[in-house]
């Protein structure tokens, strides 16, 4: 089959996105380079890069695990909203929301040494106040998250919101195993179970469970300011997608809690339809390699008067995104069905 021209490959894009979404419209399928084409096409249709960031999510498990481990670079600690900053690295990261009231954090890197130098000093550097730290939202029980959260009660009172099924399976981990790696959890001050509103002075943060990653995962919904507009940012609060389809069990081999493949879905199919019919029209997310944060950190820095937000992406392509996870998890539960998931 001959190469295709440029004038060619925009002629046939529009018919290979159309044909993507359609796919998502139906039922399963089990034809997995037909899953693994339509992830693709879907992630190209975005101008910013946040959708390719999701696609290492169809990778096999082994190979986005190791997908995963491969960042560790610093990031400049950036206003990307009038009210919005982010801090951290390339691998993990804080997103910090300013108030009339205060400051809301989502996650809090994973030790107090790292929260001290990308936390602390990325306050430092962007000329806010850590004293005025009131809130630290923990997506999930997992180290890499909440493992500065402790330090960041001692020094500054914050306080802490995680999933209560986290909550509660914090005290029977190996304090060893993967998802302690030895650090202290820190005081929850408020389990989340359902939808939440989080209000700080003149902000209001819509918080829900989504179980699937881990048992406790909470994503969010998040107002921000660009000049005279105003957005809503999707955080899916769960990256890795769990590699079987049903709950992990307490005395098996795998390497974190989660709740399964299938129920990942279903809560992904949830907070898709939640966070776009409330208007979302952007995606964060505290694992910077999952929507490109990097690159769009650069062109926020980069941005000139008139110029679109590298992180609003629509409403279209806040569901594109989400779609783009879910065929991703199609893969997996293909592979699954193969006996190639490892």
């Amino acid at each position: 089959m001959k190469t295709l021209t440029q004038r060619g490959r925009r002629a046939i894009a529009p018919v290979l996105l159309q044909a993507a979404l359609a796919l998502s419209a139906n039922a399963d399928t089990t034809d997995l380079d037909q899953v693994l084409a339509a992830a693709t096409t879907l992630a190209k249709s975005d101008h910013t890069g946040a959708l390719e960031g999701a696609l290492f999510l169809c990778q096999d498990f082994a190979a986005a695990s190791r997908h995963i481990m491969s960042f560790e670079k610093s990031l400049p600690a950036t206003r990307v909203f009038d009210n919005l900053y982010f801090v951290g690295t390339e691998f993990v990261g804080v997103w910090i929301l300013n108030t009339s009231e205060g400051y809301i954090l989502f996650d809090a890197m994973g030790n107090s040494v790292e929260a001290a130098k990308h936390i602390v000093g990325g306050f430092s550097a962007l000329g806010l106040d850590p004293n005025r730290i009131r809130y630290v939202v923990v997506t999930h029980g997992h180290w890499d998250h909440f493992g500065g959260a402790r330090y960041l009660q001692a020094r500054f009172g914050a306080k802490v919101l995680m999933g209560k099924a986290d909550w509660q399976l914090l005290d029977q981990l190996d304090e060893q195993g993967p998802e302690l790696m030895g650090q202290r959890p820190p005081k929850v001050d408020f389990a989340v179970s359902g939808p939440v509103d989080l209000t700080l002075g003149d902000t209001k943060v819509y918080l829900m469970a989504t179980p699937g990653h881990s048992p406790g995962t909470v994503s969010a919904l998040i107002p921000v300011r660009d000049g005279g507009a105003s957005h809503q940012l999707a955080l899916w609060g769960g990256t890795a997608i769990p590699p079987t389809l049903e709950p992990s069990r307490p005395d098996s081999d795998h390497s974190w809690r989660h709740q399964g493949l299938t129920q990942y879905r279903e809560s992904l199919h949830s907070f898709r339809q939640w966070a776009v019919s409330r208007g979302a029209d952007g995606v964060i997310s505290t694992h910077p390699f999952s929507e490109n944060t990097s690159g769009r950190l650069a062109r926020v820095a980069a941005r000139q008067p008139g110029d679109a937000h590298p992180f609003v992406i629509g409403g279209k392509g806040v569901d594109r995104y989400f779609m783009v996870i879910d065929y991703c998890a199609q893969a997996l539960k293909i592979r699954t069905g193969q006996g190639e998931v490892r």
